[in-house]
């Protein structure tokens, strides 16, 4: 027999367990897609953001550099173009690296004609650099280029924009690259992870609180209808569930409570007649 609070059920087996579920579980899942959603979207939107500044960055860097600054050997001018460099750099803290190439071929063989490392990592004028393993590198002698990911390289990972330096002619003279480190990448993608979490984290609780609070609204009542009928069951007919709800359960325990009362008041004739006839008689009249 089941006990009169239902203790007797499992988990799984209680109805308001099960109602709870069908809404909660689907709810969980939409949930867990939207979130995973955001996350990528919101990555998409870091990348389009970084680009879009090393693109703004390099396509101004190169405007304001001479044709002239680029060619002259070392001497002050060439100070002041490894000056523009740091200065730029320094203003901008996500940016580890700034170099000026000199495109020999349309291959990639190129060779430094500035270098601003915030590493401390620095190269030698005229160095030669091997481009073939970056086409938008080379591709940036054409116009404005900027990677879609990280690129390795000998001074590790970055994500880099590039664009021309072009001469009074329109002749591409030499390219000036921006590199963002990698690390800043992930730093920027575990923030969206930690935002996007924080936020997935709010809305779970708040579905297991309105989960909680639906089920107890549930639970409640079913616990009462049950501990009635099992006492009604047991022969104590003036039991009643008394559920003040405008609701189907409120409909099925005022229903359940005249049947109680109308249980009770059949057992009262019952008994009353019981005192003046047989028990069958009285049963037979009833």
């Amino acid at each position: 027999m089941v006990e009169p609070t239902g203790r007797g059920l499992r988990a799984w087996q209680r109805f308001h367990v099960r109602i709870t579920a069908l809404y909660a579980l689907p709810l969980f899942a939409v949930l867990t897609v939207v979130a995973v959603l955001a996350y990528r979207r919101e990555v998409a939107e870091e990348h389009d953001l970084l680009r879009a500044r090393l693109r703004a960055t390099s396509v101004a860097l190169a405007a304001a550099i001479a044709p002239a600054d680029v060619v002259a050997g070392p001497g002050p001018v060439h100070d002041r173009l490894a000056a523009t460099l740091a200065a730029v750099g320094g203003d901008r803290p996500d940016v580890v690296a700034i170099y000026v190439l000199i495109p020999e071929d349309d291959r990639g063989a190129m060779r430094f004609a500035a270098d601003w490392d915030r590493r401390g990592l620095t190269v030698m004028t005229g160095m030669p650099y091997d481009a073939s393993a970056v086409p938008r590198l080379i591709a940036a002698a054409h116009g404005p280029q900027v990677e879609t990911a990280a690129v390795a390289d000998a001074w590790g990972p970055t994500m880099s924009g590039y664009a021309p330096i072009r001469d009074a002619g329109g002749q591409t003279v030499a390219i000036v690259g921006v590199d963002i480190a990698a690390s800043t990448i992930a730093a920027r993608e575990r923030a969206a992870i930690v935002r996007t979490a924080a936020l997935f984290g709010v809305a779970v609780v708040l579905l297991v609180v309105v989960g909680a609070v639906v089920g107890r609204r549930i639970r409640r009542p079913l616990e009462r209808i049950v501990t009635a009928t099992t006492a009604v069951a047991d022969g104590q007919l003036d039991v009643r569930v008394a559920l003040d709800r405008q609701d189907e359960l409120g409909i099925l325990g005022h229903h359940f409570d005249r049947m109680a009362a109308g249980l009770q008041e059949r057992e009262r004739i019952r008994a009353i007649f019981g005192r003046y006839v047989s028990e069958e008689v009285a049963r037979t009249v009833l």
